[in-house]
């Protein structure tokens, strides 16, 4: 690098770090290891220990919380207004509790004697999903079921990935919706809960009080994680609940490879589409209780024109599968002839529409695609939402996010978007090259040195330590780091 080009940039960093920003994060409240803050408006929950400390630590924290989202979405939501009976609820869940894994059995235990709550309420709530399905199923498919006169809730997630060639920058830009109802109340105790196991990863899930298995997540190695409900008439009550699998996913998973892994092989329950987005790389799974689809970006398995389309250094899905094996299960759900009439139908679907949008967008802003527009992704009709509960963008390589909660009656795309840092939230120091706990001017010489290097040349054995940002590449990112974060320390 020419040493006026790295004078400039020197300059540009000393700026950087000149500049400083509020703070407006504050400590409410603490418990054990645990703690409670505020960020910019956003609670976000501290957890770290066995299981069951961080069980109570959450029960402890967020009593009041956990108490009022009890009552308010199951007894009178799930209970009162959809009219499952307790007693049916808990048969079920029964039948899923053998697969549940005995540290998420502790942990619940915790949180129901920290938050003065029956542990039988807090399975139902962490099985209720896939409880809902099975039974809507054994409605459809002519079965005793749950009855005609039960309520049938609205699935309108929506996720898309994109990466290298489609990005501004070349890095991997995950955003989702999730979709489900505004009507319980739920939104009203959103949070974003940081996990520090002693097994396993630290992780984030964006979730609400009472909830520690997890539906949308990132971990500390980069693997972010959003699913969608997708019909289907092959299902089980006899496996691991939704919530857990993908909780054991964001918990133990090193890379993509290794939740595809733990996905596959866990005993599954219902029909769901997952995406997955890595450091430098992404995958969607189409799922169900017997079969496990995965498809990588540009996969041409998931060009079957008009009916899905593939794009380079994309994947996106909504609510309902590409594959056809499981297209065909999906219509005997719907109790409709496969492929058609069930083809025709699924072209003029709400799920359709979004997955076609998502296309039309990605394609229209390819290259140029990067968190704002990410978050103008998810911001447009039809892919939002009335009963968005939250909309979230991941950008795996940096483990940045940005988190936007329903509240009250108006949906989430429609709230602001708050920034978070898992590194910053896991109290890391990003731009501490050396590891020495202060960000410096050796900090600063190390990326200098390294400027330009990349993990495909041979210079990376000595310059991995300086991609502060890691995405592979030692550049203005990660001077910009540095910048950030110059004189700080652990």
């Amino acid at each position: 690098m020419e040493k006026r080009g790295f004078l400039a940039l020197v300059i540009f960093v000393v700026m950087l770090s000149s500049v400083s920003s509020a703070d407006s994060s504050s400590v409410i409240a603490a418990y054990g290891e645990g703690y409670l803050e505020n960020i910019n408006g956003l609670l976000v929950l501290h957890l770290k220990g066995s299981p069951y400390e961080m069980g109570y630590q959450h029960g402890t924290l967020l009593k009041e919380q956990v108490q009022e989202n009890g009552q308010r979405y199951l007894y009178d939501f799930i209970i009162g207004n959809w009219g499952y009976s307790y007693e049916y609820l808990l048969d079920s869940s029964n039948m899923m509790e053998p697969y549940i894994p005995q540290e998420y059995k502790e942990e619940m235990q915790g949180l129901a004697e920290g938050a003065n709550v029956s542990y039988t309420d807090l399975l139902i709530l962490h099985t209720h999903l896939d409880v809902i399905r099975s039974g809507l199923g054994a409605v459809r498919s002519g079965g005793q079921g749950l009855g005609s006169s039960k309520a049938v809730p609205q699935f309108l997630c929506s996720n898309f990935v994109a990466l290298d060639s489609a990005t501004a920058d070349g890095n991997v830009y995950h955003g989702l919706n999730l979709d489900w109802t505004l009507e319980s109340g739920i939104q009203e105790n959103a949070l974003v809960i940081v996990y520090e196991p002693d097994n396993g990863n630290a992780f984030v899930s964006v979730s609400w009080a009472g909830l520690m298995g997890a539906l949308t997540g990132m971990n500390g190695h980069g693997v972010s994680l959003g699913q969608m409900v997708s019909d289907t008439t092959d299902q089980t009550l006899n496996g691991m609940p939704h919530m857990f699998m993908i909780r054991k996913v964001l918990q133990y998973s090193d890379n993509l490879n290794d939740a595809v892994t733990i996905i596959s092989q866990t005993s599954r329950t219902a029909g769901w589409n997952i995406m997955l987005g890595g450091p430098a790389d992404a995958r969607a799974l189409e799922i169900s209780d017997n079969h496990v689809k995965v498809f990588i970006p540009g996969d041409s398995a998931e060009s079957i024109p008009p009916y899905s389309s593939s794009i380079n250094n994309a994947l996106r899905r909504t609510n309902h599968y590409t594959d056809p094996g499981l297209q065909a299960l999906q219509a005997a759900y719907y109790e409709v002839s496969y492929p058609q009439p069930f083809l025709t139908y699924l072209l003029e679907s709400d799920s359709w529409l979004r997955y076609d949008k998502l296309r039309e967008l990605i394609e229209g802003n390819y290259g140029n695609i990067n968190p704002g527009k990410a978050m103008q992704f998810l911001q447009t009709s039809p892919v939002s939402a009335a009963e968005t509960l939250h909309s979230v963008v991941f950008a795996p390589g940096s483990r940045e996010f940005w988190v936007a909660n329903a509240k009250g009656s108006v949906p989430a795309h429609q709230q602001e978007y708050i920034y978070l840092s898992l590194s910053s939230l896991l109290g890391e120091l990003p731009g501490d090259v050396d590891g020495n706990c202060v960000v410096n001017i050796f900090d600063l010489a190390a990326v200098g040195l390294c400027y330009g290097c990349s993990s495909t040349q041979e210079c990376w054995s000595n310059c991995e330590q300086a991609d502060v940002k890691p995405d592979g590449v030692i550049n203005i990112f990660d001077l910009a780091t540095v910048g950030i974060n110059y004189g700080r320390s652990c």
